[in-house]
């Protein structure tokens, strides 16, 4: 049967949520999700990988089943905890959220919600075999880090909260064998390759996300950028050459973020609404 609670609501987390869920909550049960399996289905250019070299990061793949935790959420406190879900689980729009009935551990079910991998999004790898996933973790590192740590704290973490995920663990044992085979020297041919076009969309869309919060403060202290016409604000307030190191400095900014930018895309960056 499913619970009630009184106008109180649930969230299911399968990765970070289960360690390290961020808001209050009233009671939190192991739980299984039915149709979603946990997987490295999620394409990484920043944090565990570059543009030229993507990693991978978790998400929930259509098919199998998900051994979680649910969270119990009071009514008082979800107008807040949801706006820290939203924040923290659709910066990109990667995930989508959705609702999603789970079985509680200890018996019933409840009505959760759930951020699921979105398939149309261009950072959605697809339904990669274990060893693709694995040929793509191993070797790639991004501003986070190498993927590999990534992949190892997530194991590590499941099993301290009562979780074996068979799947996870064989995933790991297979990329640290594949960077000990090659220390940890994975080219992207070794790795299987990604479709040129795949990886200039995802550039695009990268570009076309929120700037980091950097990049925003950046914006904000230099609104006119992206063009040497409209420094007047500025005129008569800056040293000489202070404009062409600001727009240099940027440059080299966004360049360390996307890892080299067109003179096109700098100017999209800053075109009016940003």
């Amino acid at each position: 049967m499913n619970e009630t609670t009184d106008g109180d609501r649930w969230v299911f987390g399968y990765g970070s949520l289960m360690w390290r869920p961020g808001f209050a909550f009233v009671d939190r049960r192991r739980a299984l999700l039915h149709g979603r399996r946990r997987a490295f289905c999620i394409y990484s250019v920043h944090h565990r990988g570059t543009y030229e070299r993507p990693g991978l990061v978790l998400g929930l793949a259509p098919g199998g089943a998900t051994r979680g935790c649910a969270y119990r959420v009071a009514a008082a406190d979800w107008p807040e905890t949801y706006g820290l879900l939203r924040e923290r689980e659709q910066p990109t729009e990667t995930y989508f959220e959705a609702e999603r009935e789970v079985r509680l551990a200890e018996g019933g079910s409840v009505t959760a919600v759930v951020y699921l991998s979105d398939p149309k999004h261009p950072q959605w790898a697809g339904d990669l075999s274990l060893e693709a996933q694995a040929r793509l973790i191993a070797g790639a590192r991004g501003l986070s880090g190498p993927n590999v740590d990534y992949l190892r704290d997530l194991v590590l973490h499941l099993r301290e909260v009562g979780v074996v995920d068979r799947s996870m663990e064989v995933l790991l044992g297979r990329v640290e064998a594949l960077e000990a085979g090659r220390r940890g020297r994975i080219s992207m041919a070794d790795a299987g390759g990604i479709d040129p076009d795949h990886l200039a969309q995802l550039r695009t869309q990268a570009l076309m996300n929120r700037p980091p919060e950097v990049l925003r403060l950046l914006i904000r202290l230099v609104p006119d950028l992206g063009s040497f016409g409209r420094y007047r604000p500025f005129q008569g307030c800056l040293p000489p050459g202070a404009v062409s190191e600001l727009h240099r400095g940027a440059r080299l900014l966004l360049n360390c973020l996307y890892g080299g930018i067109s003179d096109e895309e700098f100017d999209a960056l800053f075109a009016p609404g940003w």
